[in-house]
């Protein structure tokens, strides 16, 4: 089973950004963290597994709207960098999960959107390993809410309501969010439920969500519904999500599932044989 141990407090690298603040009334200088931790039973393979979300935000207010960088790129440039020093393992040794919402619209004037988010899978695809992950709620695909019919690197896997095994581990994942359909990317409850229960069939060892579960006596935010339909199996895989921003990454639901939560954050997870101090 994989799982997580640990989360070093202090990151190992920040990238600077910027995006628009909430409500739309200002632009917002912030660092993207990248955190380490320790994951024991690392995939077949690698050396590392990447795990981002929510990276919504620019490299830069300083050059007109079409010149500025999702940080998702940014973080794959980085990244790659942090290889190349050895401050990580070798890239062609490091795995990538995504748990969506990589878009920001690039005129800073206001949180949120829908944008095509290809490039950013490809920048992770053509550096590393391999990638998998799921869509969140402001990501497109060739102009479309969904991925069927797009053409990405055959080592990116996109996931909703599938599960793909990689160095022996096996990753689930469900796209978007709990909502009424009419939106991009609200899943139903009714067929939400079933995609859950159509991947934990296969008990995967990974579940990654966009949308994740609530740990209110943390304070940590979610949506409680999600604890319930996690219940109802005894298997429990660890689960990786976003959406929304928690003040710690990992923390355990009342079920005993443990959760990463990667909201605006990059973890590099590791073993204690290939960790870099």
């Amino acid at each position: 089973m994989f799982r997580v141990d640990e989360i070093q407090k202090e990151p190992l690298h920040m990238i600077p950004c910027v995006n628009c603040a909430p409500g739309g009334r200002r632009v917002e200088y912030t660092h993207l963290p990248i955190l380490q931790g320790h994951a024991p039973d690392l995939p077949d393979g690698v050396d590392a597994v990447i795990v981002a979300s929510d990276l919504q935000a620019f490299d830069t207010d300083l050059v007109p709207p079409p010149e500025r960088r999702l940080i998702g790129l940014e973080l794959a440039e980085e990244l790659e960098l942090l290889c190349e020093l050895g401050e990580l393992p070798d890239a062609s040794r490091v795995g990538v999960l995504l748990a969506g919402d990589l878009y920001a619209i690039p005129t800073l004037d206001k949180r949120g959107g829908l944008g095509d988010v290809e490039r950013v899978w490809e920048a992770f695809a053509q550096r590393f390993a391999w990638v998998a992950g799921v869509a969140g709620n402001h990501d497109s695909f060739s102009g479309r809410a969904d991925f069927e019919e797009i053409l990405l690197p055959n080592n990116a896997h996109l996931l909703h309501g599938d599960v793909v095994e990689l160095g022996g581990v096996k990753f689930a994942g469900i796209s978007g969010i709990v909502g009424k359909s009419g939106k991009p990317w609200r899943v139903p409850r009714q067929r939400w439920s079933y995609l859950l229960q159509k991947v934990m069939y296969r008990e995967p060892d990974v579940l990654i969500l966009h949308q994740g579960p609530q740990i209110p006596e943390a304070r940590l935010g979610g949506l409680d519904w999600i604890n319930e339909q996690l219940e109802k199996f005894d298997h429990k895989p660890l689960v990786i999500c976003g959406h929304e921003h928690w003040s710690t990454p990992l923390a355990a639901t009342r079920g005993g599932h443990h959760v990463l939560n990667v909201d605006y954050r990059c973890v590099v997870l590791q073993s204690m044989a290939t960790a870099r101090t």
